[in-house]
């Protein structure tokens, strides 16, 4: 687990990538994160299940 939040968090830190079509950018940036998006946001944002 903390290697995959140490990926997300580097992710986030990058940014999006420079080069590509906005949906390439998108793309670039979501894919290695996806599989845990939910569980990482999850802890990050208090209250989001719930709205």
């Amino acid at each position: 687990m903390i290697a995959t939040d140490a990926r997300i968090l580097m992710r986030l830190l990058l940014g999006q990538p420079r080069r590509g079509s906005h949906a390439e950018r998108l793309q670039a940036f979501y894919a290695p994160q996806a599989a845990d998006y939910d569980r990482f946001r999850e802890r990050l944002l208090h209250g989001r299940e719930a709205l």
